[in-house]
């Protein structure tokens, strides 16, 4: 606590609220890289803050943080002489690619920690990779025991008690004993928001995690910075992609084709290679979002101006 860090989060447009967000930065000893300004053009400036900072670790979005490294990868740069003790995962799933890429850019281990705003900490991922629930402050059900949507019961909080809080987020638990020696029952997995199932254009509905599969085979390339499926409003799929310059044709076609293999050769799609993703609320990476005609509308005219 106190040391220098590096914060790789959302940062609000709202000038007011930006000033407040930068004095609890300024208050908590940390540098904020934020997850809605990720453009290529921008990366020697987040840089110039990294090291003028000087963190010790860094904490953030697993997108962002991979959003930030893929591009330092392709320049040939890496931040080898921070010496960063670690680099602290969370409020998204963690792939393995995204924790290969960040550890070998940073230098630095990942370790992942899960929980939520209005909760505080629920796991934390020890030295031997394990996701130890914080059993000191809160307690965890799961309806069947195994997998399913997590229910929270924090421990700490007196003045406003959640109890069997629905956080929204589907997890798998981990059997037996960790090699750590900690006694602290185990998540094995964070799966990913709780929610309706995805409807596509042609009416199929699929499992919320599909996209993210699809490209968990790409992750390999280093190509592919982000991507989101879009469900437009006159029924049609867009794949939005921001990709590195090191691309080819024959990878976007491998892509497309196994968008086609899951989704169905019925549905109406298009691949649109885009400079950005329009930014959600919250800076977090959605894989598939359905939008209706205004917000289809503002997100063509940021593409266009762009």
């Amino acid at each position: 606590m106190g040391e220098p860090y590096a914060l790789f989060a959302g940062l609000h447009w709202n000038r007011r609220l930006r000033l407040n967000t930068l004095s609890r930065d300024f208050l908590f000893n940390r540098v904020r890289i934020s997850a809605y300004e990720m453009e290529p053009h921008r990366l020697d400036s987040h840089l110039r803050k990294i090291y003028k900072h000087g963190p010790t670790y860094f904490v953030g979005y697993p997108s962002a943080l991979y959003d930030f490294c893929i591009q330092m990868y392709h320049r040939g740069l890496d931040l080898q002489k921070l010496k960063l003790k670690a680099v602290f995962l969370t409020a998204e799933p963690v792939r393995t690619h995204q924790r290969a890429i960040i550890e070998e850019v940073t230098g630095g281990r990942c370790a992942e920690f899960y929980g939520s705003a209005e909760g505080g900490l629920t796991a934390f991922q020890c030295p031997e990779g394990s996701l130890h629930i914080n059993a000191e402050a809160a307690w965890v059900d799961i309806p069947n025991q195994v997998s399913g949507e997590i229910l929270v019961t924090d421990l700490m909080l007196r003045a406003f008690p959640l109890i069997k809080y629905r956080i929204g987020d589907e997890v798998t638990t981990k059997p037996g004993k960790c090699v750590c020696g900690r006694a602290h029952p185990m998540l094995d997995r964070i799966d990913g928001r709780c929610g309706d199932p995805i409807r596509l254009p042609n009416g199929r509905r699929l499992n919320a995690n599909v996209p993210s599969y699809i490209f968990k085979q790409f992750a390999g390339l280093k190509t592919i910075r982000r991507y989101r499926f879009v469900h437009t409003p006159d029924n049609r799929l867009e794949l939005q992609l921001v990709v590195t310059p090191a691309v080819t044709d024959r990878q976007l076609a491998q892509v497309e084709a196994e968008v086609r293999l899951a989704f169905g050769e019925d549905v109406p799609f298009e691949t649109k290679i885009v400079d950005a993703l329009p930014h959600l609320r919250n800076a977090k990476h959605r894989d598939y979002v359905r939008l209706d005609a205004d917000e289809h509308s503002q997100q063509e005219e940021l593409h266009e101006s762009r």
